[in-house]
């Protein structure tokens, strides 16, 4: 598809992938829906898009509430009369032991990571039909694949979010331009995991490799250029499915006693509910830090603070 001139909703599109995604696609000319809670943040990612010579318009949007997701749905008609593409990349992560998490940030979990873009999903795929073309983007996770014990309502999201896609992917298949996208990725340079639930009561760090987001826009301007069905992104993705198909249970067992062993290594912290319930007040960089073995960094840090 061609991108230049093209209208391209974005949730999500404050900090992290979905900036860096809005700013790639702008480059490449693309008008510009740009959709997130924090209204005030996205306003600033506009501006740096349209220095690109695009219009960019800002549609403050909470996905888990379907009277705004439909008013971002409508809001995105009225820019160029159609859609061509729809990025599900607003995503919330909450971790600790599945029990120990309050069951409102479980449910918000899963609201955001799989009923919001099922919803996205019901209000664009009839433009779709009509237009007899488009291109919906899920961002998924290599817990699509691999249930991961920890982040477990995270894990029952990516997986239905998978099946979903695979679904619908399926049921459009007569429509030979329109296309339903997953692009399933491991941990990600961003500041995500600041913004996360935390219930482990230990400072959160990812496993290296973490990979970087502008790549990741990178990868999406190809596949919205060349559509298929699916794409992985980090070599943690292809290792991850590759042995949780041989050995499920190695694999499982395996990750529960590393993630345990984290939480016996690594500096304490407090329990906080993120930005699930309510978004943050700031944290809108693309990037998290966390390249350079940022698990080591973090650490260190206990060893530090007990020196």
């Amino acid at each position: 598809m061609e991108i230049k001139g093209s209208t391209i909703v974005i949730t999500g599109a404050s900090s992290g992938n979905g900036k860096a995604l809005a700013l790639a696609l702008a480059k490449e000319g693309a008008n510009l829906i740009l959709a997130a809670r924090r209204e005030y943040l996205l306003k600033g990612v506009a501006q740096e898009c349209e220095n690109f010579g695009i219009r960019a318009l800002v549609v403050k949007t909470d996905v888990t509430q379907e009277d705004e997701m439909l008013n971002l749905y409508e809001k995105a008609l009225s820019m160029n009369d159609r859609i061509d593409v729809w990025i599900n990349n607003a995503g919330v992560l909450s971790l600790g032991e599945f029990s120990a998490v309050p069951w409102k940030i479980s449910k918000q979990t899963v609201m955001t990571n799989l009923i919001g873009p099922m919803y996205c999903a019901y209000l664009v795929a009839p433009h779709f039909k009509n237009n007899k073309q488009g291109i919906m983007i899920q961002m998924n996770s290599l817990s699509a694949y691999v249930p991961t014990p920890y982040v477990t309502a995270y894990s029952a999201s990516k997986i239905g979010l998978r099946g979903f896609s695979e679904a619908l992917r399926y049921e459009m298949s007569s429509y030979k331009d329109i296309h339903i996208c997953d692009v399933f990725a491991t941990f990600l340079d961003t500041t995500g995991l600041d913004h996360a639930a935390n219930f482990t009561g230990v400072k959160l760090a990812p496993p290296p490799p973490v990979y970087d987001p502008c790549d990741v826009a990178q990868s999406i301007v190809k596949l919205i250029k060349k559509p298929k069905s699916n794409i992985h992104l980090g070599i943690n993705s292809y290792v991850g499915i590759t042995v949780y198909s041989l050995s499920p249970e190695f694999l499982g067992r395996f990750m529960s006693k590393m993630t345990r062993l984290y939480f016996k290594l690594a500096p304490k912290a407090r329990y906080t509910g993120g930005n699930l319930i309510s978004p943050l007040a700031d944290g809108n960089n693309i990037h998290g830090g966390w390249r350079g073995l940022g698990l080591l960094r973090r650490l260190k840090e206990k060893k530090s603070s007990s020196t």
